[in-house]
This record gives C-alpha cells, structure tokens and sequence, in this order.
C-alpha cells in the first residue's frame, strides 16, 4: 500500500518482504523497476533488429551488434537497484511516526524533495517510457 504524507510517499509492505529486512524489500523494488527500463529498451532493440532484418535481408549483417547493444542496455540500467535501495530506505521521522501510529513494521518511503530520489524515479519512468514509445513506431513500420 502507498500513502501520501507531507512530501514523500510510505510503502507499506506486507508478505514475504515484511519478514525479512526494509534492505532486501527496497533492493527488490529496485530489481522490479530494471525489469521495467530494461524490458521496454530490449523490446524496442527487438522491433529495431526485424525492422533493420527485413530492409537489409540481402546485405550480410554482424549477429555482435544487437547482442553488444542488450548488454549496454541492461548494464545501463543496472545502478537503479542500488539507488532505489538508498532511495527507499532513508532514514525519516515520518516514517517513524507512522509505524507508531500505525503499528507496520516494514516501511519503505521515496522522499520527493530528496534530489536522488527525484532524479532517480523522473530516470525510472523515461527510460521505461521513451524505448515504449519507440518500440510502437517501429513495430508499425516492421508491419507495414
């Protein structure tokens, strides 16, 4: 569950997460956001490989090139697991006045003054959105 309080959001995590440590919860809140960058620039790398495979399919091409530019993607994406975990476990008195009031004991927050925070969830959203934007065009133009 996500509440709004002053200028940040709490996470409230129940389940497997919430048996274990705030650290293993915001570094697999981390991990579930590189599967969302990574997957919408791979797909987008993917509609550009047929695209670039049927306007060429007579020239003889390099296999490298494709396999070099998915590792560049995911290796780019790689540090938001380690800054969604700093992000998400800072230390707030918000969030110790919730759990008092609230009695949750695994809480995560994302600070929206926080300047890491800001510029790491604005990163986040971008890199998901701009290669899913692309991806539509050129799945058109694959089709067409």
């Amino acid at each position: 569950r996500e509440y709004i309080v002053e200028n940040a959001t709490i996470l409230e995590i129940h389940g497997v997460c919430a048996w274990h440590s705030e650290s293993l919860c915001a570094i697999l809140f981390g991990i579930q956001e590189l599967g969302y960058s990574a997957t919408s620039a791979l797909l987008c790398l993917s509609f550009a490989y047929r695209f670039r495979s049927i306007v060429a399919s007579t020239e003889k091409r390099s296999e490298i090139l494709p396999l070099a530019m998915a590792s560049l993607i995911i290796l780019l994406n790689t540090p938001l697991v380690p800054l969604y975990h700093r992000a998400c476990t800072l230390d707030d008195p918000i969030i110790e006045k919730y759990r008092a009031s609230n009695g949750i004991r695994t809480l995560l927050i994302l600070q929206y003054r926080d300047t890491l925070t800001l510029c790491l969830v604005n990163y986040s959203m971008i890199s998901s959105l701009i290669p899913f934007i692309a991806c539509l065009k050129l799945r058109l133009m694959t089709l067409a």
